[in-house]
């Protein structure tokens, strides 16, 4: 079993069948780490963390309206 020992790594996403990022966009990838260099995306959920941000925003919201 291979670790990155806290290393920052390089990011694969070749072999996802689509995605669309942008700079600074905060997603969750899960990912293999097959040889400690590099991490291969298998899946990314960067629409569930937009999701999630935009119910925080609205609870905040709601709370300070108050």
């Amino acid at each position: 079993m291979s670790v990155s020992n806290g290393r920052s790594l390089p990011l694969s996403v070749s072999e996802l069948p689509s995605y669309s990022l942008f700079p600074g966009q905060t997603v969750v990838v899960k990912a293999q780490n097959e040889d400690g260099r590099r991490l291969k995306a298998v899946k990314c959920y960067a629409e569930l963390v937009l999701l999630y941000f935009m119910r925080v925003a609205r609870a905040t919201a709601h709370n300070t309206d108050s």
